[in-house]
């Protein structure tokens, strides 16, 4: 059995969902919902979609957005990704003096 842990978001939890975890055998970690969520990539999907559609930017194409993808991905600053690596005792201090509610993270 695999397990996996998810943010329990409503395309997560629908029956649909929970009905082919289960055929696959895919076990779901317990997780409370509305949780703080520890992981830095959550920062950077953030970081990477303002940085997309900065003042109200559209694409006329789905070729042009992966395009603007790529090369934001691609110049993303390190030292930003090491911030926020670097900032994992604070958020798991955070979240325990909070007894896991909502923190600045």
């Amino acid at each position: 059995m695999v397990n996996f842990q998810q943010d329990n978001a409503l395309s997560l939890t629908s029956h649909e969902t929970k009905t082919w975890l289960q055929q696959n055998k895919i076990q779901i970690l317990d997780w409370p919902s509305n949780s703080p969520d520890l992981n830095i990539i959550e920062n950077v999907w953030g970081y990477l979609s303002r940085q997309f559609f900065a003042g109200g930017r559209q694409y006329h194409s789905g070729v042009d957005l992966i395009h603007e993808i790529h090369k934001t991905w691609n110049n993303l600053n390190i030292n930003y990704i090491r911030s926020l690596y670097e900032s994992i005792p604070d958020r798991i201090f955070d979240i325990i003096k909070s007894n896991g509610k909502y923190t600045k993270y």
